[in-house]
């Protein structure tokens, strides 16, 4: 009988694409991991603690098994690369207190745009779609951040909208 397999967690987000997988160290067998769904590159399957690179963007499913003679032990790892990266677009100068912004759009998650404290003043038309409508913006520059947030994983952006009109809004 093969030493039972286990996994840390077997739910597990990450936000990069590569991780270091948390099979046991097998005492009786030998063990190794398996990819069942998605793509997956392991330094060195045998190994229970292996960096997995070059993993696919959402749900990856991989089996650390452990083999003794005819007999298998195996645990599931759900592992979720919940990639996001924010754009808030180019910096502009305008001569009005308004403007479109132009954001790319989250390809999972959801976008916010905020003003960073102390760096403008801004009314946005949605605060959740790429390209918002943005009025009363201060004089001078305005600091604008796009954040987009999927699952665990976090990416933000700034854009600097420079309000050059005559008077202050």
């Amino acid at each position: 009988k093969p030493t039972t397999a286990t996994v840390r967690a077997s739910n597990v987000s990450i936000c990069q694409d590569t991780f270091v997988l948390t099979g046991n160290t097998p005492i009786v067998g030998e063990g190794t991991w398996e990819l069942l769904s998605g793509d997956v590159d392991f330094a060195l399957n045998s190994d229970p603690k292996t960096v997995a690179s070059n993993i696919r963007e959402g749900l990856n499913l991989l089996r650390w098994n452990i083999n003794n003679a005819n007999c298998t032990s195996t645990a599931l790892l759900r592992l979720s690369y919940d990639y996001v990266e924010a754009d808030a677009g180019i910096d502009e100068v305008i001569c009005l207190d308004s403007t479109v912004l132009n954001a790319n759009e989250p390809r999972a998650g959801t976008g916010e745009w905020t003003v960073i404290p102390g760096f403008g003043r801004a009314a946005f038309s949605d605060r959740n779609y790429q390209f918002a409508s943005v009025k009363d913006l201060k004089k001078g520059e305005n600091y604008l951040k796009w954040t987009i947030r999927n699952g665990s994983c976090i990416s933000t952006d700034t854009v600097i909208v420079l309000n050059d009109s005559l008077t202050d809004s």
